[in-house]
């Protein structure tokens, strides 16, 4: 598969996490574990149909998931002592993309098992 397809769909789906991420960092009412079993099914679907590129997909999802939880979870370098904003809920964010990025690996390598 081309690159840049590939690198198009990772996209997507990475901003469909967020989405889910920040309505779970804005305290939304929302079920974040049927959120996460939900997109997590939908991506698996796709990537079963790219076949050998469906491991790929998921995988570079799972990396992309696991970088913005980690550096959501960073404290601001320009201001070390000021305390985390409660409404901002940062930790909420990183929660939820842990999560997100621990589902997507989970999917890859079901995924290459399968294969």
């Amino acid at each position: 598969m081309n690159g840049v397809v590939l690198g198009g769909l990772v996209e997507q789906w990475v901003w469909r996490c967020q989405k889910l991420a920040t309505q779970y960092q804005l305290r939304q009412p929302i079920d974040l574990p049927a959120g996460i079993a939900k997109l997590v099914e939908q991506a698996e679907a796709q990537a079963r149909v790219l076949e050998a590129d469906g491991p790929v997909l998921l995988a570079r999802i799972e990396t992309r998931l696991a970088k913005s939880a980690h550096i959501t979870g960073l404290p601001d370098p320009l201001a070390p002592e000021k305390l985390t904003d409660p409404a901002l809920n940062a930790t909420g964010r990183a929660e939820a993309l842990h999560a997100l990025a621990n589902a997507f690996a989970g999917a890859a390598e079901r995924l290459r098992s399968a294969a």
